[in-house]
């Protein structure tokens, strides 16, 4: 049989083991309620198919006032699978979609994001490693590791739409790099651009990122710095083209060109924790360490039972759980606008928030939400200037917490580990050994990664979107380690980092 027509059974092979595996996801939906911040992405998808407004706000009558709380990629994504599906109608109610019977018909939109996410993992793996087992076997992890979370696939969070955009604007990053077109940069901008629009922090990252793209097309022995500057620019473009009506649309209502709100409150809530005392960061590594690390530190002084983790304990502040025997009163302190009075720091930030909106509110501030979105932050920016090496060493602590993403245990934590050691293997050897592939390749999970353990509280989800990636630094890894030491370097054959 020639090799093209094999290579296209497989592709088609491949593309029917994607959809059986999207299939198998649909039995894991339930009609479990949409709550917390997945509950405010469908009220926004619901009221944009409903009124035509993007707004988290839950109207008695009439449409609701415009805001910009969440990024608008998800909602909107829902809100046209609510106008697509016959089941939602005008008389459709928003209860019967967030706990009642239309409940896990609207989670059905994460279908359609997992087979991208899965898509998108299997070509990427073929551009970087030439190998279709490579492709397939990264598809299944992705599957098992992350995309059968129920803590993802279960609910309306933007963790599966944000892997998704990554992806595929990874890969128009590395055939931009190896192939020197200028639609390819700025298609790979246009989707950096919707990939804000999905998880508003990489519009704070986009700066770098274009620093990284003029890097790896300068680092291209063939490309002049004019002309690595003129991709660069054309990449930037891209990501105006994509972001910047829905920018300009925030400044037009609310007088602020930002992406979505509460990254001043994540900020704040940051900034306390780095006030942890050192029996506080030896509880948070054994809180936020896998199970295997809990086993070691048995019977050991890092050792933590739940007690610790309760009031009066060493860890109590830790604990942001709705379980804790102090959680009525955290929830008491928050909708007070008490912060003195609340024991976690979860509490605290968000106390302290609804103190901040009250008080501009009572002196007749336009926006005091916006207005305290902009006060926690300044005050959390003030800190971090004041003490710069305190906050870069617990930001190691809070690296800890959010690479232990991987769903699952026993093996899957070994696996794991291992993946977060070749991709921070890979995002070293890229740039040091003029990969400029490679480079394009990890850019964006890397920069995010790092974000969030610099300036946020980083919890494990906040890293999940990068679990293709770093199943993709094993895979790379693997075949560059296979391709030395059988010397099989073929052009046929050899990787193409």
């Amino acid at each position: 049989m020639p090799a093209e027509k094999k290579q296209f059974l497989f592709r088609v092979l491949l593309l029917l083991i994607l959809v059986a595996l999207c299939w198998s996801l649909d039995g894991m939906l339930t009609q479990a309620p949409i709550t917390k911040d997945a509950r405010q992405n469908l009220r926004a998808g619901f009221n944009l198919n409903t009124w035509g407004v993007f707004s988290i706000e839950e109207p008695d009558t009439g449409p609701p006032s415009p805001d910009n709380y969440r990024e608008p990629v998800v909602p909107a994504a829902a809100a046209l699978f609510m106008r697509l599906h016959p089941a939602f109608t005008a008389a459709t109610d928003f209860e019967q979609v967030a706990s009642g019977s239309l409940c896990r018909q609207v989670k059905r939109v994460n279908l359609v994001w997992a087979l991208l996410t899965l898509l998108g993992t299997a070509v990427l793996a073929a551009e970087l490693t030439r190998s279709a087992v490579a492709a397939l076997v990264s598809c299944v992890l992705v599957w098992l590791t992350f995309l059968s979370n129920p803590e993802h696939i279960d609910t309306l969070c933007t963790e599966i739409p944000t892997a998704a955009v990554m992806l595929w604007a990874s890969l128009l990053l590395v055939r931009s790099v190896r192939a020197d077109r200028v639609r390819l940069f700025f298609a790979a901008g246009a989707l950096y651009g919707v990939l804000c629009l999905t998880k508003a922090v990489f519009l704070y990252l986009a700066p770098l990122a274009m620093l990284i793209v003029f890097f790896c097309c300068a680092s291209a022995a063939r490309l002049s710095a004019v002309r690595a500057f003129a991709f660069c620019a054309v990449f930037a473009a891209g990501i105006a083209v994509a972001a910047g009506p829905w920018m300009l649309r925030n400044y037009m209502h609310f007088g602020s060109a930002t992406l979505a709100q509460r990254g001043g409150t994540v900020l704040y809530g940051r900034m306390l924790r780095n006030t942890m005392t050192m029996d506080e960061v030896v509880s948070a590594l054994y809180l936020w360490g896998p199970g295997a690390y809990q086993k070691l530190v048995r019977s050991t002084f890092l050792d933590r039972s739940p007690e610790d983790f309760e009031y009066g304990g060493r860890g109590a502040r830790l604990n942001r759980s709705s379980d804790s025997g102090f959680a009525p009163r955290d929830e008491a302190a928050e909708r007070a606008g008490r912060p003195e009075d609340a024991i976690s720091f979860h509490s605290q930030s968000r106390a302290e928030r609804v103190r901040v909106i009250r008080r501009f509110a009572s002196q007749g501030h336009a926006n005091p939400e916006l207005a305290s979105d902009d006060h926690l932050q300044r005050e959390a920016r003030q800190w971090i200037v004041r003490h710069p090496v305190r906050h870069t060493l617990m930001s190691l602590l809070f690296a800890w917490r959010g690479i232990w993403c991987f769903y699952g245990g026993g093996i899957f934590t070994a696996l794991n580990a291992l993946c977060a050691a070749a991709f921070l293997g890979l995002a070293a050897y890229g740039p040091c050994a003029g990969r400029p592939r490679i480079t394009a390749c990890i850019a964006l999970p890397f920069l995010m990664l790092s974000f969030n353990a610099f300036f946020s509280h980083n919890l494990s989800r906040y890293s999940a979107p990068a679990i293709p990636h770093l199943l993709l630094s094993l895979c790379v890894v693997a075949c560059l380690f296979t391709q030395r030491c059988t010397h099989n370097d073929t052009p046929a054959t050899r990787c193409r980092p």
